[in-house]
């Protein structure tokens, strides 16, 4: 399991915070790299000024690029090298300077990638940012609007998610469906209490995108229903889109 997907970039995180969230117990988390136990992710603390009683290494982030030393006696080398072989994600937390946030924190620059590495004792790397996340934000972006307009040659059909925000459909499909995800079970009333009460998601069990002209849909049987999650997990491959059964068998797995 990755720690990327409960850490927000651009946030500020001290030490103690990120124990309290994984439940960590290891002090090695005090030192410039850590890898949480049961988690594959490798965590670099990265001061770029350090105090005068401490090793002299020379790091810099210069924008997406990060020049970094590594542990002077290079045990931890393996994880940055072969990060990628191994499965592991390059999660960067950096500072200016031990006071520059509070409480000594570092902020949350994200996931880096290896590019190279020279010398020894310490280890001279250099990382870059690792961009696939903003693949995967426009895979998923187009998944959605996928959903949302089909184009044949210069001309725009919109098809909207039309059945699955016309009123009537709605109403019977959730008369009949119920208010509960049909994939996970979660209920928003049960979680959020007044706020979430009677609110649901409706899907239409066939992909919009795939229809070429309008169509009697029976509320029944042509639709479900599903939480926010579960939803843009159906669809969020344009070209994979899931049917619930799909979904509860990778829950399940």
């Amino acid at each position: 399991m990755k720690t990327s997907g409960l850490l927000t970039v651009g946030e500020i995180y001290t030490r103690n915070q990120l124990s309290e969230m994984f439940s960590i117990t290891d002090k090695t988390i005090n030192t410039g790299t850590f890898r949480p136990k049961g988690h594959d992710s490798v965590w670099l603390f990265v001061t770029e000024k350090k105090a005068a009683d401490q090793t002299q290494y020379h790091d810099l982030l210069d924008n997406d690029v990060l020049h970094w030393d590594g542990q002077t006696m290079g045990r931890t080398d393996h994880w940055i090298i072969g990060h990628e072989n191994q499965g592991l994600e390059l999660l960067l937390f950096y500072r200016k300077d031990k006071r520059q946030y509070p409480g000594y924190g570092f902020m949350y620059e994200g996931p880096f990638q290896y590019v190279e590495h020279s010398g020894s004792h310490p280890t001279r790397f250099t990382l870059r940012r690792d961009t696939a996340i903003e693949a995967t934000v426009g895979s998923d972006l187009e998944g959605l609007e996928s959903e949302e307009e089909r184009f044949e040659g210069t001309k725009k059909q919109r098809f909207v998610n039309y059945y699955e925000r016309d009123k009537k459909l709605r109403a019977a499909a959730v008369e009949h469906h119920g208010v509960t995800c049909r994939v996970c079970g979660f209920n928003f009333e049960e979680a959020y209490g007044e706020r979430g009460k009677d609110y649901v998601e409706v899907h239409h069990l066939i992909p919009v995108s795939t229809l070429g002209k309008a169509t009697k849909v029976d509320p029944k049987s042509d639709m479900t229903v599903l939480c926010s999650n579960c939803h843009r997990m159906i669809h969020r491959r344009k070209d994979d889109v899931l049917t619930p059964e799909e979904l509860t068998n990778l829950l399940r797995s």
